[in-house]
């Protein structure tokens, strides 16, 4: 078998990259966490405190296409047949699908709880199946990242 030398060597470029794409998702999270970003709120806020609370939302939101980019790198590069492109979804797309259906459902009991409304099974069934938009703010990210690991094989395959 054929190693592909780019996936099986070490570069610590694409470590200070994933260090810097996680700073800026972090500094992301942390701006609209910190700062209500209205017009009037921001209105009220100094001038260099508005430059710090667009400036870190502005570049915090470069930080999820990075880690795609890094992603597409290293996987698009791979040769995928029938048997790697199968491997591949049961580690990596079963593994996603899994985690995303025990985090709704654990999410949507916690919210039943918290808000003491009754659980509602068909709401919690069109989120798990991405029918329905799952009500959290962050949730965009799995139904996206399953939705590429489904494509990289195919894409891979007309690239080569």
């Amino acid at each position: 078998m054929k190693k592909n030398s780019l996936v099986n060597t070490h570069n610590s470029s694409l470590d200070c990259i994933r260090i810097a794409a996680t700073i800026l998702v972090v500094l992301n999270h942390s701006v609209e966490s910190i700062y209500q970003l209205n017009i009037s709120y921001i209105e009220a806020l100094p001038m260099h405190v508005k430059w710090f609370c667009f400036g870190g939302f502005t570049l915090g939101r470069i930080g999820v296409p990075l880690f795609l980019i890094l992603s597409g790198y290293l996987l698009l590069s791979r040769e995928y047949d029938y048997e790697k492109t199968t491997a591949f979804y049961k580690k990596n797309v079963a593994s996603l699908l899994i985690t995303w259906e025990i985090w709704i459902l654990i999410y949507s009991i916690f919210l039943s709880w918290f808000y003491q409304t009754p659980f509602d099974f068909a709401t919690y069934v069109r989120r798990a199946l991405f029918l329905q938009h799952a009500g959290m703010s962050h949730s965009w990210y799995m139904p996206m990242l399953i939705g590429v690991y489904i494509f990289i094989p195919l894409v891979s395959g007309v690239i080569r």
